[in-house]
């Protein structure tokens, strides 16, 4: 357990508390890396795009609520409504993801298609955590890519071309609206590894 938690140390070392410990004992998908790496990862690339403290929160705890079932309210009553908002914004609903057991291969392009229809009608916060997201998890697709090969597919819930056009449809939708996030450092990248990973 992260004994700072509920220490008086700034707001995002409590983030860092909080998901270090909602995600202790997870690992990254068919790895034995430890979960939290990912939302370090996602608050360092928000971090290096200039967001905000409260979206940086966000990152850190964006996959809390979806992937280790802590309660949007409790998110609320310690981080406040704007973090839970954008953390609300970053998760699938919960009747896509609730009891009993769903097939995740079954519901994977109504979830998705969810994700990118919220991101194309977000604002800049929320589509610059989306990317921030997103493109952590492309890179670590090619980092597999490149050490195991096409075997990488098997692991996931749809196969290489469902993936391919769901992350060329989440380029469309960070470029979408006023508050688009095309003069970001992150879009760029992330735009870069979608071409490389689906040329």
């Amino acid at each position: 357990m992260c004994v700072r938690l509920m220490g008086s140390e700034s707001i995002v070392v409590k983030a860092f508390c909080f998901a270090y410990d909602a995600h202790l004992g997870a690992y990254r998908k068919g790895t034995e890396i430890p979960y939290i790496v990912h939302p370090l990862d996602v608050a360092s690339i928000l971090m290096k795009n200039g967001a905000s403290e409260m979206v940086v929160v966000a990152g850190l705890l964006h996959d809390v609520v979806e992937d280790a079932s802590v309660d949007l309210e409790e998110i609320k009553n310690i981080f406040g409504r704007e973090v839970a908002e954008l953390v609300k914004g970053a998760s699938e609903p919960e009747e896509m993801r609730a009891a009993p057991p769903i097939d995740e291969k079954k519901t994977w392009t109504e979830r998705k298609q969810h994700t990118i229809e919220t991101i194309t009608e977000a604002g800049f916060e929320l589509k610059l955590l989306s990317c921030a997201d997103k493109l952590s998890n492309i890179r670590d697709m090619i980092n597999s890519i490149n050490r195991i090969g096409e075997a990488f597919w098997d692991r996931l819930n749809a196969p290489k071309e469902q993936q391919a056009g769901y992350y060329q449809s989440m380029v469309e939708a960070y470029k979408t609206g006023p508050e688009n996030i095309t003069d970001t450092p992150a879009f760029d990248q992330f735009q870069e590894c979608v071409k490389i990973l689906f040329p």
